[in-house]
């Protein structure tokens, strides 16, 4: 079928708009652009659908299709997120959550195009309001401010994502030999 080649050529083509970098002046032209496309994404790819299982066993032009979904989202957020964190809250937490969904993919084009994505998203939030380094963050005066609030629904999936795409360390043994002597012992994951 044409369909995947002309979806993907679509999604090509909106991943160059997302990418302008033009000011606030076509804010509203941007949110619109956005609630089309996600009324869209909605209808092919439900919100319940497990991607990482539909990715491993899909064609090379859905797995293209996720990619460039991939990069039209960390464009779009990057460059225009806050033309739709006023009107379209909804939709702007549901495109995280398939950003999210996107990231667990494991494939590490993927999931680098989207941590460009997130280092953006947790810079930001950290620098509208920085944490007091002289307090102690278990005592809970992490300062929240209104954007905080609105990802706040993000923030845990995507610290488990992190963490589970983090780089394990190498783990060490200390045992003693046959000989009596304490020896490092590596262990493979």
């Amino acid at each position: 079928s044409s369909l995947p080649y002309f979806r993907n050529a679509s999604l090509q083509c909106l991943v160059e708009v997302a990418s302008l970098k033009i000011g606030n002046l076509h804010d509203a032209h941007f949110e619109k652009l956005y609630m089309t496309v996600m009324s869209v994404l909605l209808s092919l790819l439900p919100p319940q659908t497990d991607l990482v299982k539909a990715y491993e066993g899909s064609t090379d032009a859905n797995k293209q299709f996720v990619n460039n979904l991939a990069m039209f989202l960390s464009s779009f957020f990057i460059n225009h997120a806050s033309a739709i964190e006023k009107n379209a809250q909804p939709a702007l937490i549901q495109g995280h959550m398939y950003l999210i969904k996107i990231s667990e993919i494991k494939n590490t084009e993927i999931f680098k195009s989207c941590l460009e994505y997130w280092h953006v998203l947790a810079s930001s939030l950290y620098h509208e309001a920085p944490v007091d380094p002289k307090q102690p963050m278990f005592m809970g005066k992490v300062t929240s401010t209104p954007r905080r609030q609105l990802y706040a629904p993000v923030l845990s999936p995507l610290r488990s994502v992190l963490i589970s795409n983090m780089a394990k360390p190498e783990e060490v043994l200390i045992v003693e030999d046959e000989n009596g002597e304490i020896v490092r012992e590596r262990v493979k994951n």
